[in-house]
């Protein structure tokens, strides 16, 4: 249920099917699991396993701070503030041989040996988007399979880099900054897309660029609607089940049969960030 009602705040997300490894270490680094709050069998709970990258032992502190900032953010937001009794939360410790990530904040930045092989620029791809942070899923499937009984099925991984660079990803797995100023609210947005699947809502095409009406069918996401709250019950479609007032960040304003969102602007749907 947590997968289908959960939020998106706001920042452009492309699938996180690219594995990214601008430096890899011979060895995996050891890593140690701190469970932060624990409400149930995790069999039985919805787990969230947070992974640092970047961070060095002398940096364990900070990426300590780093998880109770974002963390206290995602308690404050709907639906995690109602469903906080249904997680179990998992901090993944893995000392890093170089601080940071790599292409941060250019292209020329180094590239850093970490256990995620975190990158800016869409993994250090020239043709990348800049604040777009990708890691190397393979690897962080490896961590993340270190906390028991926290399996895919009942598991979403979310990865902090050591960077004050604005940023994240959605997709499979949620990455974001972990020291930038408004990084707390990027790992909730993020979530939003890999949770429950959420697309962006921006009302512009591009930066600067307002979009236009939308004048398509009815859309095939779950949190846009044509539909009135009425139509809404009686076809029961989309969140009839949550009835009204539709709450800002729990999907799309309806407004005279009409929604307003992404695709009303014209944005791109597929464009996540």
């Amino acid at each position: 249920m947590i997968r289908r009602i959960a939020t998106a705040l706001t920042v452009a997300t492309i699938p996180l099917s690219l594995l990214v490894t601008p430096v890899r270490a011979d060895e995996p680094p050891a890593a140690t699991v701190v469970p932060v709050q624990v409400t149930g069998d995790p069999a039985k709970r919805f787990n969230l396993v947070i992974l640092g990258d970047g961070y060095t032992a002398g940096d364990m502190a900070a990426f300590r701070r780093h998880v109770d900032k974002h963390l206290s953010v995602l308690w404050s937001i709907e639906p995690y503030k109602s469903y906080r009794s249904y997680f179990n939360v998992y901090r993944v410790e893995i000392a890093s041989k170089d601080s940071g990530v790599s292409c941060d904040p250019g292209l020329s930045s180094p590239r850093r040996d970490t256990p995620l092989s975190m990158a800016f620029w869409s993994g250090c791809r020239s043709d990348g988007v800049q604040r777009l942070l990708l890691m190397d899923q393979a690897a962080a499937e490896r961590y993340a399979a270190l906390v028991p009984g926290a399996v895919p099925a009942n598991r979403q991984i979310l990865a902090l880099a050591n960077s004050t660079t604005y940023g994240g990803s959605g997709g499979a797995f949620a990455t974001a900054s972990g020291g930038n100023a408004l990084s707390a609210l990027i790992s909730p947005h993020e979530l939003g897309h890999s949770l429950g699947g959420l697309q962006d809502e921006y009302d512009y095409y591009r930066r600067g660029v307002p979009g236009g009406p939308y004048t398509g069918e009815e859309p095939g996401s779950v949190h846009h609607t044509l539909l009135t709250e009425q139509e809404m019950r009686r076809q029961r479609m989309k969140w009839w089940r949550w009835g009204s007032p539709v709450r800002p960040e729990a999907g799309s304003a309806v407004t005279k049969g009409a929604c307003t969102s992404a695709r009303a602007s014209g944005a791109p749907a597929s464009t996540r960030s």
